[in-house]
């Protein structure tokens, strides 16, 4: 559990890098839902699934401009922290609570999102990848 929590303060920290500026607009509507993580890279490199453990890693996006990052640990109720959001343009802007807004690029196709950080730890470029589960 504790390897758990412990990716899952990674993977916040990761929202909180970078931003760009592209000419390709993301609405709104189209993040609205829940979204598991099906993929991670570091540097180009496919991070095994193993690494997670197998534990569901999510992001649960509502209409009124909130939203849960979750993790759920085989078949339990999924734990999560609440956050805000909005996107502009191909950036998605997350706030934590007691935190500044931060932007990171994403890109969507179809119902594959992807959350691209270009300076991670130590300049480790990552990237998220979310499907879409369920409209909301």
């Amino acid at each position: 559990m504790k390897k758990l929590w412990l990716i899952s303060i990674v993977l916040l920290m990761i929202l909180f890098s970078g931003c760009d500026d592209s000419s390709t607009n993301i609405s709104e509507a189209d993040i609205i839902g829940s979204w598991a993580m099906t993929g991670m890279e570091l540097n180009g490199s496919t991070v095994n699934p193993d690494t997670l453990e197998g534990v569901p890693v999510g992001l649960d996006f509502n209409s009124d401009g909130t939203a849960t990052f979750w993790a759920s640990d085989f078949g339990d109720d999924p734990t999560g922290v609440n956050i805000g959001w909005r996107v502009s343009g191909t950036t998605l802007y997350i706030t934590f609570p007691g935190e500044d807004e931060e932007g990171v690029p994403i890109t969507l196709s179809g119902s594959t999102l992807t959350i691209n950080v270009p300076n991670w730890d130590d300049g480790i470029t990552a990237k998220l990848i979310y499907t879409k589960a369920v409209a909301k």
